[in-house]
């Protein structure tokens, strides 16, 4: 008699047994294919957190691996006429930055009016990889119109890569 339960028991722990590895095996194919993957629900961000200084226009931001820029789309919420003077990042070594206007020109240096839309274009020298790309940018600016200098404003920027 105890020979029987004994074998029903090991019946009982081999057919879950089986349940198990089964399972374990669909979950470790489903992570394989990328179902886990918390990259896929990223979304692009540029988020300035303020309504005023240098403020982000859309989420848009463009990300170029191969030449390691960084373009956020900005405009001039400080209710004054600014001038852009540094831009740098946190983790994204700013080796060149450029601020460019609708048409794709240079206005670096030159005095951007209140409500102006403009592009920053900064170049990460320690390169761009991986999945995603996020970085904090710091843009400082002189309000041009009350003298008041070395203004800043925090740019976040999400960017999901291919």
């Amino acid at each position: 008699m105890r020979g029987k339960r004994a074998q029903a028991a090991m019946e009982f722990l081999m057919t879950y047994g089986w349940a198990i590895l089964i399972v374990v095996i669909a979950v470790a194919a489903l992570a394989g294919f990328g179902l886990f993957d918390t990259n896929r629900f990223v979304q692009d961000t540029c988020n300035s957190g303020s309504a005023t200084g240098v403020v982000c226009t859309t989420n848009t931001v463009a990300v170029d691996t191969t030449a390691g820029t960084v373009d956020m789309a900005l405009s001039n919420g400080a209710q004054a006429r600014i001038n852009i003077t540094d831009v740098s990042g946190s983790t994204c070594t700013v080796s060149n930055w450029d601020v460019l206007d609708s048409t794709g020109t240079s206005i670096k240096g030159q005095a951007i009016n209140d409500g102006d839309k403009f592009v920053v274009r900064a170049t990460c020298s320690n390169g761009i990889s991986g999945k995603k790309f996020e970085d904090t940018f710091t843009v400082k600016y002189n309000d041009l119109d009350s003298g008041l200098n070395n203004l800043d404003s925090k740019i976040k920027v999400i960017k999901k890569l291919q």
